[in-house]
């Protein structure tokens, strides 16, 4: 487990970090940017889109991987969709760097899936 992942753990408890590392490694993996993101974004407070990535997380607790693929899929088409979805401050250097690990995750969730 990540120990980014473990430090965040602590500060929700109500989101599950127990996934076993037995299952398919890459799905681990997926399923450890998946919880991050949820993290990341209870972290900005973001309250409507996180409803997304927690049904693709609770998807992928009970081993549907393809419910939770399409989940994810749909969050990210159209205008105004989770694509879009960008952290705000005044500062574009910091802004640039709070959007950093919220790009990163979504690219990557994108590309585990196969998207």
């Amino acid at each position: 487990m990540n120990v980014a992942l473990c430090r965040y753990a602590n500060e929700w408890p109500n989101v599950p970090v127990t996934f076993t590392l037995e299952r398919n490694p890459m799905t681990s993996q997926l399923y450890q940017k998946v919880v991050a993101l949820e993290l990341l974004l209870r972290q900005h407070e973001e309250s409507n889109r996180i409803r997304g990535v927690t049904a693709t997380r609770e998807a992928l607790d009970q081993g549907d991987l393809e419910g939770a693929k399409t989940t994810y899929r749909a969050m990210l088409g159209g205008a105004g969709s989770f694509a879009d979805l960008n952290f705000w401050h005044d500062d574009f250097e910091t802004r640039r760097k709070l959007n950093e690990p919220l790009d990163s995750l979504r690219d990557g969730i994108w590309d585990a899936f196969g998207l």
